[in-house]
Formats: structure tokens, C-alpha cells, sequence
């Protein structure tokens, strides 16, 4: 369910932005002590136990995994039947991988030792998210009560590594103190505002990646799918820049002109670059 709107997982998410919330509903079509007893595993179902697992990434290796549920079966309630979990924008990028377990605490059956966690069942679904603000974390927070000023939204940029996940490096933060502009960028049309934001994006990651030495970008390093580094260079090829004179070129630009960079950023992002 996407803001009151119930959707399957093989239709997608739809239009989504950063204000929505994300509730998933395992209903059950079974009811937990009959389906135990008929499969003949009775004496397991007081230790048995369920665990709702979500994954959100382009892979498992940049995205984020993590145990969103976890109890006993016989807590599962009965009318109906069903499991719910509600996640915000900041757990979700690109798309949205749920697996339902149902593991053993331990026991016997017939005389055969049952290990403790062993699985019982198992169901995996995967839901597909659309939209141009859901490639990273997007959050509305009061810019007032966090002494950020009065502007209309901030980029905040942390990474250690080209290899972190963007989802973890980047988060766009919204005024929530500006309700005219987080209602303009809510209803707009012709996708301006996004536009816009989207290119600030891109130019304040590509200055942070090209002048933080810390941070250690190699344009000739071949970084994991959906990293910093790896959606910092394919960027960087949808402006032209490939080898090492050519980003040096662009990192002195950067420094001495970055309103140069950010409307080179405006013309890519018009025509709906990579990753962003």
C-alpha cells in the first residue's frame, strides 16, 4: 500500500516521491496451527517463528538488507491472516526485494531432530519503484529547527569511498518550513522543480567526488553497480569526460567555474541522465 493506495508487487509502485510511505501486507491465505497441523508439523508451531527480510538496492552488495519482522507464528493474527511493515523513502532505492520465512525454533518430529532455524516456508516477491526522486534518500525535514537556513532544499553528501552506495552517500533534503514549494513540487506537470533539483544533484556530487581528495575517485577504477563511483562516473561519460586529462580538465573547471559545471549538469539532467 503506497498513501492509501493498494497496489500488487508485479504492478510496480507508480508515481512516488519523496512524501511516501511504504506499507507492505503479507496476507496469508492460510491459517498458521491448520497449516502446521495438516503439513503433520504440530509439534513445531509454539517454537516456530517469522521473519519478514527486505532488501532495497540495485544490488545486495550496494544496497541496504535487513530484518524489517520478527516473532512468533502464533502472534500472526488470525482475521485475517496477514503480516504488515511500513517503510519511509529513506530505506528505498530502485526497487524493493521481500522475503517471507517461517523458520523452526528447534523440535522433533517423528523422532527426527529439527534444527533451531531451519526453514519451514518461504516466499519472495520483488516490487519495482518509478519515479525521478527514487534513486536516493529524499527527506523533508524543518530547515529552521535544524539551523539550516532558510533555502528551499540542501544536498548532503557523506562518503567514505567511490565504493559506498549512493543510497548511503547522498540524501536530498526538503524545507518542510516551505509548505508553497514542497506543494508546487508535489503537483507540478511538467517536472521542472525536479528537473531543476536533479541537476544540483548531479553537480553537487560530481564537485564533491572530483575535489575531495579524501575521497579517493579514480576515473580509470571500475567501481561496483549502483556505488558512488560507479554512478559518479557514468556521469561524467554523459558529459564527454572519459580518461584522466579529461577530469582533471573538469576538476580545475569545478574549482574555478562551478556555475559552469552545474549548467553543464542542467543540459544532461533535461534529458534524464543515468542514475539520477
Amino acid at each position: 500500500m503506497i498513501d492509501g493506495t493498494l497496489r500488487d508487487f508485479r504492478d510496480g509502485s507508480g508515481s512516488w516521491d519523496y512524501q511516501s510511505e511504504l506499507q507492505i501486507t503479507c496476507r496469508l491465505g492460510w491459517q498458521p496451527q491448520e497449516l502446521f497441523a495438516k503439513a503433520g508439523l504440530a509439534p513445531l508451531f509454539e517454537g516456530a517463528r517469522v521473519a519478514l527480510i527486505v532488501s532495497t538496492g540495485s544490488t545486495l552488495q550496494t544496497g541496504r538488507r535487513f530484518v524489517a519482522l520478527d516473532q512468533p507464528v502464533r502472534d500472526i493474527p488470525s482475521d485475517p491472516a496477514e503480516l504488515r511493515y511500513s517503510l519511509t523513502s529513506a530505506h528505498l532505492c530502485s526497487r524493493i526485494n521481500a522475503t517471507l520465512l517461517i523458520y523452526s525454533g528447534g523440535g522433533s518430529i517423528a523422532g527426527l531432530q529439527v534444527r533451531l532455524g531451519s526453514v519451514l516456508y518461504r516466499e519472495d516477491a520483488v516490487l519495482s519503484l518509478e519515479g525521478d526522486l527514487a534513486s536516493f534518500p529524499v527527506r523533508a525535514i524543518s530547515f529552521s529547527e535544524s539551523s539550516l537556513g532558510d533555502g528551499l532544499w540542501l544536498v548532503a553528501f557523506s562518503a567514505e569511498s567511490p565504493a559506498d552506495p549512493l543510497l548511503s552517500s547522498v540524501t536530498l533534503l526538503l524545507n518542510s518550513d516551505r509548505t508553497e514549494f514542497i506543494q508546487r513540487l508535489n503537483a507540478e506537470e511538467d517536472g521542472l522543480l525536479r528537473w531543476i533539483i536533479r541537476a544540483d544533484v548531479m553537480a553537487s556530487v560530481l564537485s564533491s567526488c572530483l575535489l575531495v581528495d579524501e575521497l579517493g575517485y579514480d576515473p580509470q577504477e571500475e567501481y561496483p553497480e549502483a556505488s558512488l563511483g560507479s554512478v559518479v562516473s557514468a556521469w561524467l561519460r554523459s558529459l564527454g569526460i572519459e580518461g584522466t586529462p579529461a577530469t582533471q580538465a573538469l576538476r580545475e573547471q569545478a574549482s574555478k567555474e562551478p556555475g559552469v559545471l552545474r549548467q553543464r549538469c542542467q543540459a544532461i539532467s533535461a534529458g534524464g541522465s543515468e542514475g539520477a
